[in-house]
């Protein structure tokens, strides 16, 4: 059970960043980026997987417990009075949301729209917050655990999102100078995020 949290984990990280590279790409001006194209269905999966993905540290606990309370009842302890439970509800609350959105746009074909990617960009921080919610450094800390776990995550899924998106969807390699200009800035951003936020996150939890 440990090996597949931590694929869950892994692999969520990914869905995230596929979702936060290509939200972020599409503010971005065309002569500043190569051009691009995610097919929705990957944003949209992307977004499916994100409840199923944070279910699998729920389960864990839900199983733990179950040889006492049963199952069911496990479940509903759990998704009921639980931290982990609670902000798991409001992660799929939020996943959903965001599905909907995408599939609307995709549909009015105003998936590359300004507003429609901010919004989206809103919505995927604040599934990332529910997610620092529901973390061990929260459990500790709850206002340092959540600021830190929410900016370690961000930064980590801005600077592989936009690297994934670039690598695995560009359609050419037109203004590769323009977009390295401005991305390395962003990367370089994201390191010394990842760093401050690692060093409170080892202050939470040691």
């Amino acid at each position: 059970m440990d090996i597949l949290v931590s694929i869950s984990q892994v692999v969520l990280y990914i869905c995230l960043s596929v979702l936060l590279g290509t939200f972020i790409l599409n503010l971005v001006p065309e002569k500043l980026r190569p051009a691009f194209f995610v097919p929705p269905k990957w944003l949209i999966v992307s977004s499916a997987l994100i409840p199923l993905l944070t279910f699998v540290p729920v389960l864990y606990i839900i199983l733990y417990i179950s040889p006492r309370l049963g199952f069911m009842r496990a479940l509903e302890v759990v998704i009921t009075q639980y931290t982990i439970g609670i902000a798991w509800s409001f992660t799929f609350l939020l996943s959903s949301f965001l599905i909907f959105v995408i599939i609307i746009a995709h549909r009015a074909n105003k998936l590359s729209r300004v507003s429609i990617n901010v919004f989206s960009i809103f919505i995927t921080l604040g599934i990332i917050v529910t997610i620092a919610w529901a973390s061990h450094a929260s459990a500790i800390n709850m206002t340092l655990g959540i600021i830190s776990d929410s900016l370690h995550l961000v930064a980590v899924c801005v600077w592989v999102g936009v690297v994934l998106i670039v690598a695995w969807f560009s359609t050419n390699t037109e203004n590769w100078t323009n977009f390295l200009s401005w991305f390395s800035l962003v990367a370089i951003s994201c390191l010394g995020a990842t760093a401050i936020s690692g060093f409170l996150l080892l202050d939470v939890l040691v």
